[in-house]
C-alpha cells in the first residue's frame, strides 16, 4: 500500500499537471495535496478528476466554500471516507479507512484567520484524538507547520500528545527548502515542516522525495496491510539538562511565595513546600 503526501505550495490549479504524472507513474492508493486552495466559487471540481481516483475534500468545502486539502483515493481499492469522525469543520483534516489501516492527511496553515495559531494547534489536536483508534493501524501524514528541528512549545506540546497515544514519528529528514536572501546574499533554508506519525512503526516507513515544484517534498508512505494490535507500556523520563542547585533554589522560593499562607500549621506548610518543590521540578526538568 502506498500513500503519497504533497503541500503543492500555490494552489492545484496551476500543478494539476505533476500530480496527474505523479499518479499515472506511481499509482498510489492514496494522495494527498495540500494548499490545494480549491473554491468552489472559481473552480469545477471536474478539473481535478483523474481516472480511475475519486476526489475527497477536507470539510471546509463545504462550510467555508474553500478546501486547502484535497485527496485522490484510488478506485482499486476499497475505502471508507470518515467525516462522520471529523466534528470541526474548519479543520484541514480527511480521514480514510483501507479495512483495518486509517490513514489520516492534515494541512495545519501557518495562518488562521478566525484563530490563533496556539487554538488553531490545540482544535487539530483535538481533532485528531477523536479519530485515533488503536484498533487501527494509523498512519497519520501532513504538514504542521511546525519545524521537527527546532524546540519549541508548539512542538513539545504536538510531542506529548503523541507520545501520550503512542504514536512514533517516522520523518528523520527535512522536507521544506526555500532560498532567501538577506542583505543581498541568498541563503539555502531547511526545515522539517511535514510530520508521519503510526502505531506501529514496523508496518509503517515513511520517505522523503524530491519535488522541485514546491518548496515541499512528496512524503511517500509504505504501508504492510496485516496489522496487530501492540500492547505498550511507555516510560516516561525527565530532560535534566537545564537543572542546577541555584536555579533550583530559585525556582523554589518563588514557587513557595506564590503557594505559602501564613500562620499555616506544620502539615499545611509540609503540603505547600511539596508542591512547590513538585512545580520546580516541573519547570526545570520537563
Amino acid at each position: 500500500m502506498s500513500v503519497l503526501y504533497w503541500n503543492c505550495c500555490g494552489g492545484l490549479a496551476s500543478k494539476i499537471d505533476t500530480v496527474k504524472q505523479i499518479i499515472s507513474v506511481r499509482k498510489p492508493m492514496a494522495f494527498f495535496v495540500a494548499e490545494s486552495e480549491i473554491k468552489k466559487e472559481v473552480h469545477s471540481i471536474k478539473w481535478f478528476e483523474i481516472e480511475g481516483y475519486e476526489i475527497v475534500l477536507s470539510k471546509t468545502y463545504t462550510k467555508l466554500g474553500k478546501s486547502r486539502l484535497m485527496g485522490y483515493l484510488s478506485l482499486n481499492y476499497s475505502f471508507k471516507i470518515r467525516d462522520d469522525l471529523i466534528k470541526d469543520d474548519q479543520l484541514e483534516l480527511i480521514a480514510v479507512d483501507f479495512d483495518k489501516t486509517r490513514v489520516v492527511a492534515v494541512y495545519r496553515p501557518f495562518a488562521n484567520l478566525d484563530r490563533s495559531r496556539k487554538d488553531a494547534l490545540e482544535c487539530l489536536l483535538h481533532g485528531l484524538g477523536k479519530i485515533d483508534d488503536h484498533d487501527y493501524l494509523m498512519a497519520i501524514v501532513g504538514d504542521f507547520n511546525i519545524n521537527l528541528n527546532i524546540r519549541t512549545p508548539e512542538l513539545q506540546q504536538i510531542t506529548k500528545f503523541m507520545d501520550d497515544l503512542s504514536y512514533f514519528q517516522l520523518i528523520k529528514e527535512n522536507t521544506w527548502r526555500r532560498v532567501v536572501t538577506i542583505d543581498n546574499i541568498k541563503e539555502l533554508r531547511t526545515s522539517r515542516l511535514d510530520h508521519v506519525y503510526t502505531n506501529d512503526e514496523t508496518k509503517v516507513e515513511a520517505l522523503v522525495e524530491d519535488q522541485w515544484s514546491s518548496d515541499h517534498n512528496v512524503i511517500s508512505i509504505r504501508i504492510r496491510r496485516t496489522y496487530n494490535k501492540v500492547e505498550r507500556h511507555k516510560t516516561k523520563t525527565r530532560d535534566w539538562r537545564k537543572y542546577n542547585s541555584v536555579a533550583a533554589s530559585f525556582v523554589a522560593g518563588r514557587k513557595l511565595d506564590r503557594i505559602y499562607t501564613p500562620n499555616s500549621s506544620a502539615t499545611v506548610l509540609n503540603d505547600q513546600i511539596s508542591k512547590a518543590l513538585i512545580l520546580t521540578q516541573d519547570e526545570l526538568c520537563p
